[in-house]
């Protein structure tokens, strides 16, 4: 039985991985996930989160195989420092997947950023030697350049939300690339429901929210000239499973996007015909985004698909199509 070291599991894209280990998920193309059956350890920040989540979850996960054995791990770790004598022994473990970061694009904490996405990644990329190791980079890293972005283009993080993926990024291509480790660059990842992006929920989900409770979508002035490539949840997990299932020469980093950019626009046009109510609001774009706001989004999954990865990924709007929202 495999072991796995997840980090990011109340996140958005953690706790969704963190579901599709114990239960075969469904996709939009009928197909499952498959189920893994693994050892787990969860290593996150856990001061200030209650015990009896992970009760609750482990409960969970007992209903799946009483065969199954998973272990929490709740080691202190101030201030989500993962630093080297707070993490558990991980010489054994097979496979991390490590999604755990400050996520804020919005931060200007170089300490709290430097500890928790930089010096945290790296403390686990040294202490599980043995691993295959998973984890989340972002498009960010390309900067706000609006044109379709490949791998091998020269990056220009600009928040330092994206500094601290680009610099992991480098470390891995240049000096670690001897060792299993897959860096992930999320494009734009969306579903229709909260999953724990706490602080920002995708637009789909939000679109969705506005228009249940008001009837309306709240657009920013010109949204149909605003792309991003929104690649659904369920292909960003059908993407981890690949790369956990196959093998991959070396370190790698790699885009995971759809490849075709939808605008705002396009997203509520869809959703208000899918649902057959509501009507766009336009508001003016806030005064401090103004200059800095993204217009466009594409991943170039060409590297993608040269690394075995040949599922079709539908777009947002094949989702809003086919799902009964």
């Amino acid at each position: 039985m495999k072991k796995i070291l997840i980090t990011g599991h109340m996140g958005f894209i953690g706790s969704c991985f963190l579901k599709s280990l114990a239960m075969a998920v469904p996709l939009g193309d009928g197909s499952k996930i498959r189920g893994l059956r693994a050892h787990t350890i969860i290593a996150d920040e856990f001061n200030s989160i209650p015990v009896d989540i992970y009760e609750t979850v482990v409960a969970g996960f007992a209903a799946v195989s009483a065969s199954d054995t998973y272990e929490i791990i709740t080691s202190d770790y101030e201030g989500g420092d993962y630093c080297p004598d707070n993490l558990p022994d991980l010489s054994d473990v097979d496979i991390v997947v490590h999604m755990g970061a400050m996520s804020s694009t919005n931060s200007t904490d170089r300490e709290e950023v430097f500890t928790r996405n930089i010096m945290s990644t790296l403390n686990i990329i040294q202490k599980a030697k043995n691993a295959k190791i998973i984890y989340a980079s972002s498009a960010s890293t390309y900067g706000s350049i609006n044109a379709k972005r490949s791998e091998s283009d020269k990056l220009q993080p600009e928040s330092l939300y994206a500094k601290s993926k680009a610099v992991i990024d480098d470390i891995v291509l240049k000096y670690l690339p001897h060792r299993k480790i897959v860096g992930l660059r999320f494009f734009n990842v969306c579903s229709f429901s909260f999953e724990g992006h706490k602080t920002q929920p995708s637009p789909t989900y939000s679109f969705y929210k506005q228009l249940n409770e008001t009837g309306q979508i709240k657009l920013f002035n010109g949204s149909d000239n605003i792309f991003r490539d929104f690649i659904y949840i369920e292909d960003v997990l059908k993407v981890i499973h690949y790369f956990i299932d196959n093998q991959v020469n070396g370190s790698v980093v790699v885009n995971v996007g759809t490849g075709k950019p939808v605008s705002f626009e396009q997203i509520a046009d869809k959703m208000i015909d899918k649902l057959g109510f509501g009507e766009k609001v336009y508001i003016d774009r806030p005064s401090d985004i103004l200059n800095s706001y993204q217009t466009y989004t594409e991943a170039d999954l060409k590297y993608l698909r040269t690394l075995g990865y040949d599922n079709k990924i539908p777009t947002i709007l094949d989702y809003i199509e086919e799902r009964a929202l």
